[in-house]
């Protein structure tokens, strides 16, 4: 995770290893074996990386070594670490061509721009995950208060639609998260939080179109590394946009 300088294992149900890097990914403190709702932070790192307990020994981590290796794996088991950084400009492209798509489909009005960023955004958050498996907290917390306030304003008498459709769809996703921690993250449940700030009740279709593209891409990974790919992690959020976005494009802004 990055940036970040502490960690939670609240929900999580086994315990972890953690190493706090600097921003040359150079290992500043390692907690080993952090039990289940725990917290435990570094003053001065960079980034935290979440490793198996026992895995820091076995890999020979430690407080002076610098990591060059990749250490994890992102959306369809591809490494996250320094061999795969994040294209800079990938997130925000991608972003601003799914704003103008947007704003082609629903012309500059108030109601158009919210979901040009509403689609942005999620575009933004998808090339973040599908790269480094993570969700930032700088993107999607600030995005979902906008578009919250932004649906609430321009149609205030849905607004207990816009918040429950909200708080449903995190709560959801914060379910699903407890019961399978080693597939759905914190992360999730707070973009769940935003799809269902920008989409309302149609969010519901947004997630179950998005879980639905979850199984072609699982298949995906077994024909391609036989019974080892049903151990590699998929990076939920561009499933899940996906689907919200085919809602928004489809059921339209209202």
């Amino acid at each position: 995770m990055r940036p970040a300088a502490s960690v939670h294992t609240a929900f999580m149900r086994f315990p972890i290893d953690v190493a706090f890097v600097d921003r040359d990914m150079r290992v500043i403190k390692i907690s080993e074996n952090v039990a289940p709702w725990r917290v435990s932070a570094s003053r001065g790192a960079k980034a935290v990386l979440e490793l198996p307990a026992g895995e820091c020994a076995r890999r020979g981590i430690a407080p002076g070594v610098e990591l060059s290796a990749p250490v994890s794996e992102g959306a369809l088991g591809r490494p996250v670490g320094r061999a795969a950084p994040v294209r800079r400009a990938a997130p925000a492209a991608l972003g601003i061509l799914l704003a103008l798509l947007t704003l082609a489909r629903f012309d500059l009005t108030a109601s158009g721009a919210l979901a040009a960023f509403f689609a942005g955004t999620l575009g933004v958050i998808s090339v973040i995950d599908f790269e480094r498996g993570m969700i930032p907290n700088r993107v999607v917390i600030p995005a979902t208060v906008l578009v919250l306030i932004g649906n609430v304003a321009l149609y205030p008498d849905r607004a207990l639609e816009w918040l429950l459709s909200s708080l449903g769809a995190g709560l959801v996703l914060l379910i699903l998260a407890v019961i399978n921690p080693q597939g759905l993250g914190m992360g999730d449940v707070k973009l769940g939080l935003l799809l269902g700030a920008g989409l309302g009740l149609q969010v519901i279709s947004g997630l179950a179109l998005g879980f639905l593209v979850i199984w072609p891409v699982a298949l995906y990974l077994v024909i391609r590394h036989g019974r080892l790919g049903l151990k590699r992690s998929i990076a939920f959020a561009p499933l899940l946009s996906f689907g919200a976005l085919v809602v928004l494009f489809t059921a339209g802004v209202v």
